[in-house]
């Protein structure tokens, strides 16, 4: 196909779990059809998942029912495919695609105001991979300040990864080309992919990198901070095993409000990497002036269960909930409250079960210990919305009512895990409402009281929506509360990744 059409805004869903599409083999069905919706005027989304924090919620949007409907804008050709999240700002959307363009589109009714090619992106050359062209994959991040996007990217010219800086206000002009890969020694662009959504914060861009799917070669997790100031004095941090990838697109969180700190998530280590401690599937806190490993938290069967399976923990990016309280969860199926401040090594988290306690995971996607969840998490208090493979989006119900997380154990109506998160289950593979949870098989619960509290359980079910065409389809009812987020669309369907390296 050499249109691709982007239909923007629309569908007003879930907070923040914006669908990505995922690199890998070629969609297996038709590209849906544009749906027209309303986007807010003036709505401003600069980040990955709207914060440094990527909560993934906007309190200062309208609340739903204040929301008048206006026919949206319908399709826009763009020169390539859209992997990454496109951003807001002052009424112009900027999306970036695959061929290495930047495009600023006003928010209102789709027109280009502008667009710039960076270059041609590389389309062959690589160890292993299943993208091409390989132009700007990951999610870039809106300089308010210095009126400028970032993006970064890999040049087919001399193969070589640079963060590009964009004057917003100049028809996209070039202010800032900074190469990156020069910089950090040994670094292979053959078997290194950058797919992470960058961060800004403290005069620096931070650039995640991971492998490629298929796991070639000896390649290494890195995060690379670029300064905004044009300085060739690039920082960056290594994982120390092979493999260890930070490749999720969620990339990074930084503590803003705070102490600048950086966090990222691994991957599992590769070849001999099982066998020892070396921040693989691990969240790593990095220094925001050095991106020194300052802290580190892995999972108590991190060897077994995580990293022997090729279960990464960095199959998403971190979420920051606030300066004291961080959530991540990964492909083996468990979560995790950590302290930002104290992340504790190994068996380090607050909850589940934290130390000297006997391990037991906290199960998020119904007992699923394979590929179970992807890409990002959302937050708007008291829960934590993520997806599970398979099985819809998951909202777990948080209780920070008290300084130290507690949970009960049990098992109710045969469904297995730990009685520690209450789970709301979206099914989106069917249009009738849950059986799971029409059962109330199984309230799991996290519980941040000495006591076990009566939270109130929210059941979020597919309804029939209607397609553009008029027919109806299954598709996800709006959140009975007031937390609103524009999930904006692609052409292609989110496509399945066989490996490890590039899900979303």
């Amino acid at each position: 196909m050499s249109r691709r059409t982007l239909a923007t805004a629309g569908l007003i869903v879930l907070l923040g779990l914006l669908v990505q599409a995922r690199p890998g083999e070629p969609p297996q069905r038709p590209p849906p059809r544009p749906v027209a919706a309303s986007i807010p005027a003036g709505s401003s989304w600069t980040t990955y998942h709207h914060d440094n924090g990527h909560t993934g919620y906007d309190a200062a949007a309208p609340a739903l029912g204040a929301i008048t409907t206006t026919p949206g804008w319908t399709e826009t050709a763009l020169d390539g495919q859209v992997y990454a999240e496109p951003l807001a700002y002052a009424g112009v959307v900027y999306a970036t695609t695959l061929n290495n363009t930047v495009y600023a589109l006003r928010q209102t009714d789709g027109t280009v105001l502008w667009r710039k090619n960076l270059g041609t992106p590389v389309s062959s050359g690589w160890q292993c991979g299943n993208v091409s062209p390989q132009g700007i994959l990951g999610t870039g991040v809106l300089d308010t300040v210095a009126n400028r996007i970032y993006v970064a990217t890999i040049l087919n010219s001399n193969k070589n990864y640079y963060l590009f800086g964009l004057d917003l206000g100049n028809s996209g002009n070039v202010v800032l080309q900074t190469d990156i890969t020069t910089a950090v020694p040994g670094f292979d662009w053959t078997i290194e992919q950058e797919r992470g959504a960058l961060s800004l914060n403290n005069g620096y861009v931070y650039v995640p990198f991971g492998g490629r799917a298929g796991d070639c070669g000896s390649y290494h997790g890195y995060v690379v901070g670029v300064p905004t100031s044009g300085s060739t004095s690039l920082l960056f941090y290594q994982t120390p095993s092979s493999g260890s990838g930070i490749w999720a697109a969620g990339g990074l969180v930084v503590d803003d409000a705070a102490t600048n700190n950086v966090f990222a998530a691994t991957g599992n280590a590769v070849s001999n990497g099982c066998g020892s401690v070396d921040q693989n599937d691990a969240v790593v806190r990095l220094g925001p002036t050095t991106l020194a490993m300052q802290d580190y938290f892995m999972p108590q069967d991190w060897q077994n269960d995580w990293c022997g399976n090729d279960q990464d923990l960095g199959s998403a990016g971190p979420l920051r909930i606030s300066p004291n309280l961080l959530f991540q969860a990964g492909k083996w199926g468990g979560g995790f409250l950590l302290d930002p401040t104290a992340l504790g090594g190994v068996d380090g988290q607050l909850f589940p079960t934290p130390k000297p306690a006997s391990y037991s995971q906290a199960e998020v996607c119904f007992g699923n210990h394979s590929d179970a969840t992807f890409g990002s998490f959302a937050y708007a208090a008291p829960y934590v919305y993520l997806e599970c493979e398979g099985r819809g989006i998951v909202a777990l119900h948080l209780d920070t009512s008290a300084n130290n997380p507690r949970y009960q154990d049990g098992y109710e109506d045969g469904f297995y895990g730990a009685d520690n998160w209450q789970i709301d289950r979206i099914d989106r593979q069917s249009g009738a409402p849950s059986r799971l949870l029409q059962r109330r098989r199984r309230a799991l619960r996290l519980q941040r009281d000495h006591r076990r509290s009566a939270l109130p359980q929210r059941r979020l079910r597919d309804q029939p929506v209607r397609d553009a065409g008029g027919g109806e389809r299954p598709g996800l009812r709006p959140l009975p509360h007031r937390h609103q987020v524009v999930q904006l669309r692609h052409s292609a369907e989110p496509e399945r990744q066989p490996g490890a390296s590039l899900h979303p």
